[in-house]
């Protein structure tokens, strides 16, 4: 069986393809903490969800990188307006990590849980950019390593009618950017939690503060300032 390096955060996209993985591969789990505010707990949600598929879960501790991104771009949040700005190239450095841990043990396969949803927001998830990647890897180790994005073409919502299908714990997962004791129910990813789970149909096991849904179309992301908050305006509430 070959063997497979899933990038875990802990949130509901990644604990699919984990889930997906598992089923197909000899899986092992990277989980970083790069100084992101909800860090503990991605952290803890990814130790459970691995725990509970007995795969082994590695941490990569690189929380240094928020003194060179989050204090730009995340550290100045105003919470009434505006939304979270994601890290710019923010796949770049998991692939590599996850190339060299790879590496370690013989692994074939990075797999990613990066869903079409993802592609307006995080260019570098564009299929050709993936296959970059993986081409810049394959010629800098003189490995045969590949990087799956099984669900590229596929919506969040239609993943999480997938995973619902292959029976993922969505309520042990976590996607709410400010890493309160529950989802706010007003970020950046809890929207689109939110919406995933009700635009696929699937029962949403999620404890939110905010119950509402956020109308996330109305913001390009490509043109919120830097330093603006992690919450939706209320005006977009409906």
């Amino acid at each position: 069986m070959k063997k497979c390096i899933v990038l875990l955060s802990g949130g509901p996209d990644s604990t699919t393809a984990l889930v997906w993985a598992s089923q197909k591969y000899e899986t092992n789990a990277l989980h970083l903490n790069y100084g992101q505010i909800n860090a503990q707990r991605e952290r803890v949600s990814a130790k459970k969800i691995a725990n509970h598929y007995n795969v082994p879960i590695e941490i990569a501790d690189i929380e240094g990188l928020k003194d060179i991104f989050l204090d730009k771009i995340g550290d100045a949040i105003d919470y009434n307006i505006g939304c979270w700005e994601v890290l710019p190239f923010m796949l770049g450095f998991p692939i590599s990590l996850a190339a060299s841990y790879g590496l370690t043990m013989n692994a074939e396969i990075i797999l990613l849980g990066v869903h079409a949803t993802d592609v307006k927001d995080h260019p570098e998830y564009r299929i050709e950019a993936l296959e970059a990647f993986e081409k810049a890897i394959q010629v800098a180790t003189q490995k045969p390593i590949k990087i799956l994005a099984p669900f590229i073409e596929k919506t969040k919502s239609e993943l999480i009618k997938l995973g619902n299908a292959i029976g993922v714990p969505y309520e042990k997962t976590w996607s709410c950017l400010l890493g309160g004791l529950t989802h706010c129910g007003k970020c950046w990813g809890c929207a689109r939690r939110k919406l995933a789970f009700q635009d696929g149909k699937v029962f949403d096991p999620t404890e939110y503060e905010y119950k509402k849904i956020i109308e996330i179309a109305k913001i390009d992301l490509t043109r919120v300032p830097s330093g603006k908050g992690l919450i939706y305006p209320e005006a977009l509430i409906r």
